[in-house]
């Protein structure tokens, strides 16, 4: 549920909520960073990436797929940024963080080795789930102190959004088909980039 079902998921309960996404983008900058959207459009690209290749074939070499990619990724930043408030968001920055996603994550051996066999495992690894995930939590984190309050100390804060991207990952293996995934590495994964962009100056600054 949420922006990150937008892509290959027609199902209304999958579609994000506008009161939901409001809460995202008023006020609180501190949750929504360049890295964790980069993140999520890396997710967001290989989803529709998944669905590019099982209507049109998969492409002709590595370099094309990691350009239809990219694409994807791009086409999702733009998307978000000019239709839910974004404005903080440097467009070009949260998309070279994106191309970097993919670089690190689909390979030359993955394109080659795997895609033919398995899919779902060339596109979806643990880490563009993960940063998935943080993203996600991010939205959830900014509900949660919309109604609950800003959390009393910066590890209970971390804990909020480590609880919130651990129910995705739980949520896009159970009903995603992503069985090959390590839930528990996912999570691990998610955690790193919550420390990352969820550091104690951005709780103390910006809530």
């Amino acid at each position: 549920m949420g922006w990150l079902d937008l892509i290959n998921n027609s199902d209304a309960h999958d579609q994000p909520n506008s009161e939901d996404i409001q809460q995202v983008t008023s006020g609180h900058k501190g949750s929504v960073t360049h890295g964790l959207l980069a993140a999520a459009a890396s997710y967001e690209a290989a989803k529709a990436y998944e669905k590019h290749v099982a209507d049109n074939g998969k492409p002709d070499n590595h370099a094309q797929a990691k350009e239809i990619l990219a694409a994807f990724s791009g086409a999702f930043i733009d998307q978000v940024v000019e239709t839910k408030g974004l404005d903080f968001i440097d467009k070009e920055k949260a998309k070279h963080d994106a191309k970097k996603h993919i670089d690190e994550n689909f390979t030359e051996t993955t394109y080659v080795e795997e895609y033919g066999q398995q899919p779902h495992k060339a596109e979806f690894s643990h880490e563009l789930i993960a940063g998935a995930a943080s993203f996600e939590a991010a939205k959830a984190y900014e509900k949660h102190c919309a109604a609950n309050g800003k959390p009393a100390s910066h590890a209970l804060a971390k804990e909020l959004l480590a609880g919130f991207a651990g129910a995705f990952i739980d949520r896009e293996v159970e009903t995603k088909g992503l069985d090959f995934i390590d839930r528990e590495k996912a999570k691990r994964h998610a955690e790193q980039h919550v420390d990352e962009n969820f550091t104690e100056n951005v709780y103390v600054e910006n809530y």
